[in-house]
């Protein structure tokens, strides 16, 4: 602790040596400074800052009750402790009054010390009185600003339908200050009328006892009445809480919603079949080319099955991109997909484009929920038809059986990673894939690091393990 700064008001040397023998005989860590005129006395309390003062009575120059004053106006929460040769019973009640914390005679200094203990406790009680004070006042004020910082009207209103409270809105409805509304009949300065109306929340809260709440119709304005009974301690409603709050801008954007959700499903239906139409036809389309060029080719098997490959490939790219369409139309967020599902749904149609079954291809799906953006899903969708029809296509020669394995899950920087890998016969060591010309991973590189801004590595080892990892922020939500 920091040692007591006692700035004591004495004339006379020796009894301020004995005062500080006193105090120093009961262990008080202490430093002093002497003055006797009211001149050094004002010095001291600015320069020395005490915490305690001990006055004498009288001085040839200076009283103890000057002194006393002057504490008051300067320091009034520091304890001033008069310390004289004699006074009497009348001068020792009245320097009390006059707001000395104690006084104490010279000819019983053994009193000094309990009478500074307690001045120093009551300091602290008086401290924390004063602050307990400070936060109430702070918390009345921060309720009162916050009470009339809210844009609804908001009364307190009695048994009488007598105005209790109005907030400041509440106020400037009314056109009147707050002084004139106070204990004025709410339906007299609301309603203009000389009785309570029918439909009143405040006679729906008196006879229920619970919140009420009503729409309320005035002057082409939309309104939301809210009231809520305040109980005393016999649990008898004696006034209630009651807010209103213009909900007429709400009412017309709520009408507006149901106009524009109308629009919009009927726009998405129609874009929906119409890209599904298309889609299909694309497929249609190309499915005739491909039994074309097999009956009219006089090419080789290779041939044939090279053009029927390349067909199929498309045809399943076109498809992957319906599926997205398809998923969005059915999305509760019209802007987003689940990825999940849409890999699932992925999988099982490549699964039956290439007339794979799951005991000859096993699948493991470890998938979080994680939803994409329309303008990610696209290349994305496209990148994972690429991939796991490759494995469906070369991993497992001869009907081979194994196993694909897809991860999905979002890391700690909010990017999406995909494992996508298979056991099968893998590629050589010494093949670089981002350099085989083929257009399919030609297109999958391409799609992640220029479209999806991602990064995408692959391992050789023990079949193909393909891992990419990017962040779904390039584009804008559109619904």
């Amino acid at each position: 602790m920091k040692k007591m700064k006692i700035l004591m008001l004495e004339d006379n040397q020796l009894d301020a040596e004995l005062i500080k023998e006193e105090l120093a005989e009961h262990k008080f860590d202490f430093t002093s400074k002497l003055v006797e005129t009211e001149k050094d006395f004002r010095t001291a309390i600015q320069d020395f800052r005490p915490g305690l003062i001990l006055s004498d009575y009288k001085l040839p120059e200076f009283t103890g009750f000057e002194a006393l004053e002057i504490a008051k106006k300067l320091v009034p929460d520091i304890p001033f402790i008069i310390v004289t040769g004699s006074l009497s019973e009348e001068m020792a009640v009245d320097s009390i009054k006059k707001g000395a914390w104690d006084y104490v005679l010279k000819e019983n200094l053994t009193r000094l010390t309990p009478a500074i203990e307690n001045a120093l406790k009551l300091k602290v009680e008086k401290d924390k009185s004063r602050q307990a004070e400070k936060q109430i006042k702070q918390s009345a004020q921060m309720w009162q600003d916050t009470f009339n910082s809210i844009t609804d009207i908001i009364a307190v209103i009695s048994n009488k339908h007598e105005f209790l409270e109005i907030n400041q809105t509440g106020c400037e409805a009314l056109g009147m200050n707050y002084e004139d509304i106070i204990g004025k009949k709410c339906y007299q300065l609301v309603h203009k009328t000389e009785s309570p109306l029918k439909v009143c929340p405040c006679n729906l809260v008196f006879d229920s006892k619970k919140m009420e709440v009503s729409e309320h119709t005035e002057g082409g304005r939309h309104y939301l009445l809210t009231a809520w009974p305040i109980f005393d301690d016999n649990g008898e409603v004696t006034s209630f809480s009651h807010s209103i709050k213009d909900i007429t801008e709400r009412k017309k954007a709520e009408e507006q919603i149901k106009k524009d959700l109308k629009i919009k499903s009927a726009l998405l239906q129609e874009l929906y079949h119409r890209t599904k139409n298309n889609m299909q036809l694309i497929a249609s389309m190309l499915k005739l080319q491909s039994r074309s060029i097999e009956n009219k080719s006089q090419a080789g098997i290779s041939s044939i099955d090279f053009l029927h490959d390349s067909f199929d490939a498309i045809i399943n790219r076109i498809k992957a991109m319906s599926l997205v369409h398809q998923k969005l139309y059915k999305a509760d967020d019209l802007s987003r997909i689940n990825l999940k599902e849409y890999i699932q749904d992925l999988v099982n149609l490549l699964m039956m484009s290439y007339h794979i079954r799951e005991e000859t291809i096993s699948l493991k799906l470890e998938l979080e929920d994680v939803f994409v953006l329309i303008d990610t899903a696209i290349p994305l969708g496209l990148v994972l038809n690429e991939l796991i029809s490759n494995s469906f296509k070369h991993a497992f020669p001869d009907n081979a059986k194994g196993e694909l394995s897809i991860r999905l899950f979002k890391d700690e920087d909010d990017a999406i990673n995909i494992h996508l890998s298979d056991n099968g016969i893998g590629i050589p060591k010494d093949i670089e894939l981002e350099n085989v010309n083929t257009i399919g991973l030609h297109k999958v590189f391409n799609l992640i690091k220029h479209q999806l801004n991602g990064k995408i590595r692959y391992d050789t080892d023990r079949g193909l393990k393909w891992h990419f990892r990017f962040i779904d922020n390039l584009h804008k939500e559109r619904v």
